[in-house]
């Protein structure tokens, strides 16, 4: 809760803190993935639901495995960065095919690539 901007530091009276906190606990237990237990959430720990959402995650991280070997050889590279990845063009033979042209950098960058 001390990192939660919108959690009151003070309650004016006691259906204010009720209302507030009703809100925030279901959040907090169903939605909000917890670092202490694999980024899962309460809910889906509690529930027995973790095993199949890992399950869901190896099935994922599988598949993106297998773009990273179709993408590596048309020769872009995926170079790992705190909170995700950035594709890089490795030199490039005449024949292999390209990545969009970004015209700016913000194009890029709303799209989550680096320039």
């Amino acid at each position: 809760m001390k990192y939660r901007p919108e959690f009151p530091q003070r309650f004016g009276c006691i259906e204010h803190a009720r209302s507030h906190c009703q809100a925030f606990f279901a959040w907090y237990n169903a939605q909000h993935c917890h670092s202490a237990i694999g980024y899962m959430t309460p809910h889906s720990v509690h529930y027995g639901l973790a095993a199949d959402m890992r399950a869901v995650r190896q099935a994922s991280l599988a598949d993106f495995s297998k773009m990273v070997e179709v993408f590596e050889r048309q020769g872009v590279s995926f170079v790992s960065v705190t909170g995700g990845c950035i594709l890089s063009r490795a030199a490039r033979s005449p024949t292999s095919r390209r990545l969009p042209n970004w015209k700016t950098s913000t194009e890029a960058t709303s799209v989550g690539w680096s320039t």
